[in-house]
């Protein structure tokens, strides 16, 4: 249950006109690390509604024959469902999530907002830009099909299958080339943390900057803040 996608609706009484919240959850994770979020949004007055990314879930081997296809295709289907219900749809993405979700931006320009939580589009780990590895790796399987992860969370997978990794670049790769073909129209909201183990904040930071996005803000959370010679970055002392 706690795994299972969901959707919330705010109260009857709400006077708000009709708008929808897509939350998508981030690589090993499950719709249930989305919860807190959908409660707010639901006091706001959004319809909410979560997925469940192919592969996540069920258990870690279930992503080792996934494809960033398969993720993509899934976020078009939410959207294309609320969009049937209500033009005002925004999408509030962690990680891989907010890949998928800048993605879905340069196919949907209709979107209200993006609300991008440490987005995965430059992995900190040297091993997932090696995507070309992949081939050779999986001749060692399965000694090499899992990369482990070191927290332990029963709503996520502990492990990560190389694979999975593997697509995850992928997906980060076509998303760069597809935004150096176009821009993005979409009001985007970034926040992520400078201490951030998993993605590169510096290569993150100058993606964002070379965005072509009209209206744009970042959070960056920092122990020992610095100045940032880009309008659109706020830092904050965390």
């Amino acid at each position: 249950d706690y795994n299972s996608p969901f959707e919330w609706l705010p109260s009857p009484t709400s006077h708000t006109p009709p708008k929808a919240m897509l939350l998508i959850h981030g690589l090993l994770e499950s719709p249930f690390s989305m919860r807190d979020l959908a409660q707010h949004y639901v006091q706001q007055g959004y319809r909410v509604r979560s997925i469940v990314l192919p592969g996540h879930g069920t258990q870690a081997n279930q992503l080792e024959n996934i494809h960033h296809q398969q993720w993509l295709r899934a976020t078009d289907y939410a959207l294309q469902a609320l969009f049937e219900l209500t033009n005002d749809v925004s999408i509030t993405a962690v990680s891989l999530g907010a890949t998928l979700a800048l993605h879905a931006a340069t196919q949907y320009p209709m979107l209200k907002h993006l609300i991008l939580i440490s987005p995965a589009l430059a992995p900190q780990s040297n091993w997932m830009n090696h995507t070309r590895l992949y081939g050779f790796m999986r001749v060692f399987q399965p000694l090499l099909r899992y990369r482990y992860h070191k927290r332990q969370d029963y709503c996520k997978y502990s492990v990560i299958p190389i694979r999975a990794g593997a697509e995850a670049c992928r997906l980060m790769l076509k998303l760069h080339q597809r935004l150096a073909e176009q821009s993005c129209h979409v009001p985007l909201f970034v926040s992520i943390s400078a201490q951030d183990e998993v993605v590169s904040v510096k290569r993150l930071l100058n993606f964002f900057s070379g965005l072509n996005t009209p209206k744009k803000h970042l959070l960056l959370y920092d122990r020992d803040p610095q100045p940032q010679a880009d309008s659109h970055i706020e830092v904050i002392n965390s």
